[in-house]
């Protein structure tokens, strides 16, 4: 576990950069350096080393770190061609921006992650990965997940560089609407998914109320974080400076 986490503090990081970055070539260099990573070898670049460390690791079922390592090929894949779109203002629909986004946000990563840390849950996962409900379940959580995000980011107090392939600017231009309608109908997307993703779980619950329990709090914990990055003024506020003698946020 401890493992893991040090390699979601790297991975938060060198996504950060790749969002922020307008130079196609430099993300294409980042994600090749992932890539290097996500095989359990060093990249040229030092702050991989929890990403690859995490991945050499002889923990692994191997049937789940495949599960894993396709997610994140996924991942890369799709960060890239939504920051084509961002830095290239290419046309994208709203069903296209969510077969990109349900991947970009590596939801479906966090699930065979979770079968990596918690060894009770590796079979049943197993055993209901090819289910059609299984599948339905991590696509409805990566395209929520990919909604709330981009309402997190939409007037924040930080640059990001993200705001032509947010889903919100994207209804705005795709239907024609001013921007408080087009928030509006994000949320309403927010909830459809959301209850479709429910619908999923319970039918998941049906067969393993385990597995069906840790992808409700593999969701909820994520929208918790991003509710409290949004309070308390760290990742989507405005840095308050710290009392004399305390260390500032970074």
């Amino acid at each position: 576990m401890k493992m893991t986490a040090r390699m979601y503090a790297t991975w938060v990081i060198v996504d950060d950069i790749m969002d922020n970055s307008t130079s196609l070539s430099s993300i294409h260099d980042w994600a090749g350096m992932y890539r290097i990573a996500l095989e359990g070898e060093p990249a040229a670049d030092a702050r991989f080393r929890a990403i690859w460390e995490l991945f050499a690791s002889e923990s692994w079922d191997s049937r789940v770190l495949d599960l894993a390592k396709f997610s994140l090929r996924k991942y890369l894949e799709a960060t890239i061609s939504i920051r084509a779109i961002e830095i290239q203002r290419k046309s994208m629909t709203v069903d296209e921006y969510f077969d990109l986004r349900r991947w970009n946000d590596a939801m479906p990563a966090m699930v065979y992650f979770a079968a990596h840390v918690d060894p009770d849950l590796r079979e049943p996962l197993l055993e209901i990965h090819d289910h059609p409900a299984f599948e339905q379940a991590i696509k409805y959580c990566g395209i929520a997940t990919g909604i709330l995000l981009d309402l997190c980011n939409l007037n924040r107090r930080y640059q990001e560089i993200c705001q032509y392939t947010n889903i919100t600017r994207i209804i705005e231009r795709a239907e024609g609407i001013d921007f408080p309608q087009a928030v509006a109908r994000t949320i309403e997307y927010f909830h459809e998914f959301e209850d479709k993703m429910a619908g999923a779980l319970d039918e998941i619950g049906a067969i393993n109320p385990e597995l069906s329990t840790a992808m409700k709090h593999l969701q909820g914990g994520t929208e918790r974080w991003l509710t409290m990055m949004r309070r308390v003024g760290r990742r989507y506020g405005k840095l308050t400076p710290a009392p004399p003698n305390q260390a500032t946020h970074t």
